[in-house]
């Protein structure tokens, strides 16, 4: 036995361990029948562990055993998510099978390889066929740009634009990730790309408002990830995302 669960309390267990500890980000596996998954978020005193429930599974009790997998979560990256909406744990949420597990997978938390390779590149505008933001706020490749208002006032109308446009130019993909967004939003979304044909433009991420506050915090995580994927291994076949 690995480990023991000491306490549950809502979405969060402290795993009891007298010998070989768990890494940090480290996955867990509750020996209740299901193998329900913990994540282990930091190590406290006495060989604790504060481990977090991400499938909301509660059928967790005291006493419980407690397996190591020697892994974080890992989700599919590369063509087979383009045009599929996968969650922080890279399960499908558009009703259409799970990746194939053969397909390669990176662990999220795993930063990607330092670069000494450091280029001055001359700035150059991305034309989003807007011209609103063309003309008076125009993007930068490379850079971060907000866009900030109420409820309302057309912030996912614009984002889709945006996709529309980028798509449609065939330069390369876009990621859209929703955190915390109404499940209404997330599906006029898809139903749009899809009617316009440019899923094969688009990876979508999703944990939104029905999902539990750890899916929320890494879904931005998950999607970082696969966009790494492409930015670093695809670029010469997706140049939009070369920086």
């Amino acid at each position: 036995m690995a480990g023991t669960v000491v306490t549950v309390k809502d979405l969060v267990v402290r795993v009891q361990f007298d010998d070989d500890p768990p890494e940090l980000n480290e996955l867990l596996e509750v020996q209740n029948g299901h193998e329900t998954q913990i994540l282990v978020d930091h190590l406290e005193s006495e060989g604790i562990a504060f481990c977090l429930n991400v499938r909301s599974d509660f059928r967790l009790m005291k006493g419980m055993a407690v397996e190591r997998t020697h892994k974080g979560i890992e989700v599919p990256i590369g063509d087979p998510t383009i045009g599929r909406i996968l969650n922080a744990l890279g399960d499908p949420l558009d009703g259409q099978e799970a990746i194939d597990k053969s397909v390669p997978r990176k662990d999220i938390m795993k930063l990607p390889p330092r670069s000494t390779n450091f280029e001055v590149q001359k700035s150059e505008i991305l034309e989003t066929g807007i011209k609103v933001i063309d003309f008076f706020t125009p993007f930068v490749k490379g850079r971060k740009i907000g866009i900030i208002g109420g409820a309302g006032v057309g912030k996912t109308v614009l984002t889709m634009e945006l996709i529309n446009n980028i798509a449609r130019s065939g330069s390369g993909l876009s990621f859209f990730t929703g955190i915390g967004e109404r499940i209404r939003e997330g599906h006029e979304l898809y139903q749009t790309l899809k009617d316009e044909d440019l899923l094969k433009n688009t990876c979508m991420y999703f944990a939104q408002m029905n999902e539990n506050p750890i899916q929320r915090a890494l879904i931005g995580i998950a999607a970082t990830a696969g966009a790494e994927h492409f930015r670093d291994e695809k670029k010469n076949e997706y140049p939009v995302l070369r920086r």
